[in-house]
């Protein structure tokens, strides 16, 4: 199963950086584990030197960054900037700090993996493997016409050794961001389809034909979700964030293009390739949020099957007990779906469902309007100046 393999190759890297009992995988080869820590190292130097000299080269030094010699432009692609360097620095520190309760959590899901198909005999369908390889090929194959063509075209086809090897730094942090972006998708799709075959179970059969295992493992998984949502709730958010600010200041660089700078002979080239750049985000960022809505509504039908049983479990208390300290539990995880509170917290990963899409659209069209503001005050005062 290829998402057991994956993930045992991830405790491996974790406990081989804790200097913890260091055991391979069945029929799983050195260079794999090589190549992870590689990758590891990389991301973290990486994001430490990039991060600190893209921010001072943008904000100190360069005077005309994206093509019209404009102070207002200049902080926009600042800040899209900051947004991809936070995102990258968020997951260094969890490389860093989430090592040790990492390797809990995937050991974990790869208990709950073997239980589950023990005891439901279900596994994940290829289909869903097929879907998830085109997705992941499709980021990358995005991610490299924008960033190269927006590069290329922006500099006027001049391409040197200090352009080129910038863009393929900022290549690799994108790549990093989205092929992590395609690691939590996976779990996420993961429980999904886990939650959809507890549901289709409890739903056939009666609830005393079930053993103890299967009860325990609806608990099981319900607590897996409340810790990747603990796990993981800054680095989704500051995922969704990143995205938020690249859509903007994309369409603020495509409308300038297309309204102020009708001289360059590289005009239509670059605004499709903002397009493309605009495409890119709007896909990452809506996919997220509806498959964090496809969670939500799962859990919320497997809440519901599992309250109707809790009627039918009155003569048997360890499953009245165990049901109920579940219900509890999921309901915890679900109370912002359910509006039932109006607590907000910042572990709740079912924040991000459909409802944070308008939310993103309304945000990205003020940001937008605000650069257009500045821009008009920042012309005018050049005219007057003039």
């Amino acid at each position: 199963m290829v998402f057991q393999r994956f993930l045992g190759w991830q405790i491996c890297v974790q406990n081989y950086i804790f200097l913890q009992t260091y055991q391979l995988p069945q029929n799983t080869k050195c260079f794999k584990i090589a190549f992870i820590l590689f990758l590891r190292y990389i991301l973290v130097v990486f994001c430490s030197l990039n991060g600190i000299y893209d921010m001072i080269y943008v904000f100190t030094e360069i005077e005309n960054y994206i093509g019209d010699n404009s102070l207002v432009s200049r902080w926009a692609v600042g800040f899209e900037l900051l947004s991809v360097h936070f995102s990258l620095i968020v997951l260094c520190w969890y490389s860093l700090f989430c090592t040790k309760q990492t390797v809990n959590f995937i050991q974990n899901n790869l208990s709950f993996s073997d239980d589950f198909v023990k005891v439901v005999g279900a596994q994940t369908k290829l289909r869903f493997r097929i879907w998830n390889i085109c997705v992941v090929l499709h980021i990358l194959i995005i991610d490299f016409i924008c960033t190269i063509s927006f590069y290329y075209w922006q500099y006027e086809n001049m391409i040197d050794f200090f352009l080129c090897h910038r863009y393929l730094r900022n290549l690799v942090g994108i790549v990093i961001l989205d092929l992590f972006y395609c690691y939590l998708i996976d779990f996420i799709e993961f429980y999904i389809n886990c939650m959809t075959q507890l549901r289709k179970n409890l739903k056939k059969s009666s609830l005393f034909v079930f053993s103890s295992k299967f009860l325990k493992l609806i608990d099981k998984i319900i607590h897996l979700t409340k810790t990747f949502s603990e796990i993981f709730s800054l680095l989704l958010s500051s995922i969704l964030h990143h995205h938020f600010f690249e859509i903007s200041i994309i369409i603020y660089y495509v409308i300038r293009k297309i309204y102020q700078d009708s001289q360059n002979k590289y005009r239509i080239q670059e605004i499709v390739t903002g397009c493309f750049w605009i495409y890119r985000s709007i896909f990452l960022a809506i996919y997220l949020c509806l498959k964090g809505h496809e969670f939500m509504n799962q859990s919320c039908r497997l809440i519901s099957t599992v309250s109707q049983m809790i009627e039918y479990t009155s003569e048997n208390q360890y499953k009245k007990r165990l049901f109920n300290k579940w219900h509890y539990s999921a309901k915890q995880i679900s109370m912002r779906n359910l509006h039932e509170v109006n607590e907000i917290t910042t572990k709740d990963f079912h924040r991000i469902d459909k409802t944070l899409i308008i939310r993103i659209i309304s945000a990205t069209a003020t940001f937008v309007l605000i650069l257009i503001q500045f821009k008009i005050l920042e012309d005018n005062s050049t005219v007057m100046k003039n």
